[in-house]
């Protein structure tokens, strides 16, 4: 949810888009929606708000919390639509969707996942960009890791572990070239783009797997 004090470019920008690549090729990654949780391996430090912005955002995530019990909560209900009711618990295993791609592809149909403005960025450059997509985690279980991606069994095992990450300018597509076909065909073939993927038990948002994406304008 956009507030008058949510929007990162009010205010200054504290790294460039060479250090923000920088970070998101250091580690894994292991970011929310609307927050950074900091991985020790990492450079992920760097990846913060302005003080000021970071005053604000802590205002309304209490204002939040107070009102819907918790930020995920938050996030699935209000900002996502996709949360069932308490009496009707997602089945095991769930149902399959007619004509379900066997993983995340380019071509994913939009009822599969949503693609969100994150609400609170970080104090990135003004110029970039900085988008979630989500894939919906009610009647589908489609895997943005999947070992059909990956030229070998290693590489499929550590995206497991350490998650995935990269740059729309690069060849290097190992596992990611689905998502990264699907960036550019949702952005456009000419897109500056970092982005970046953690295992499932590394989200903590743990109900909706998703993937990060910083688009240079």
């Amino acid at each position: 949810m956009q507030t008058e004090n949510s929007d990162s470019r009010q205010y200054p920008t504290l790294f460039s888009w060479e250090d923000l690549t920088e970070i998101i090729s250091s580690g894994c990654v292991i970011i929310t929606l609307i927050y950074v949780y900091l991985n020790v391996h990492s450079d992920l430090g760097k990846l913060r708000r302005h003080p000021d912005h970071q005053e604000a955002y802590d205002q309304w995530r209490s204002k939040i919390i107070a009102a819907h019990g918790s930020i995920p909560q938050y996030l699935l209900k209000e900002r996502l639509g996709w949360v069932m009711s308490d009496q009707t618990p997602p089945p095991t295993p769930p149902p399959q969707v007619a004509n379900q791609p066997k993983y995340f592809t380019r071509d994913i149909p939009d009822k599969l996942h949503k693609l969100l403005n994150n609400d609170w960025g970080y104090a990135v450059p003004h110029n970039v960009e900085h988008w979630v997509c989500l894939r919906r985690p009610i009647g589908s279980r489609i895997p943005l890791i999947h070992q059909d991606l990956y030229t070998s069994d290693v590489g499929y095992q550590n995206a497991l572990s350490n998650g995935l990450y990269g740059f729309t300018n690069s060849d290097n597509l190992d596992g990611a070239q689905e998502i990264q076909n699907w960036i550019i065909k949702k952005f456009g073939k000419d897109t500056t783009a970092a982005y970046f993927l953690n295992p499932p038990h590394l989200q903590s948002v743990k109900e909706v797997q998703h993937f990060h994406i910083f688009v240079k304008r």
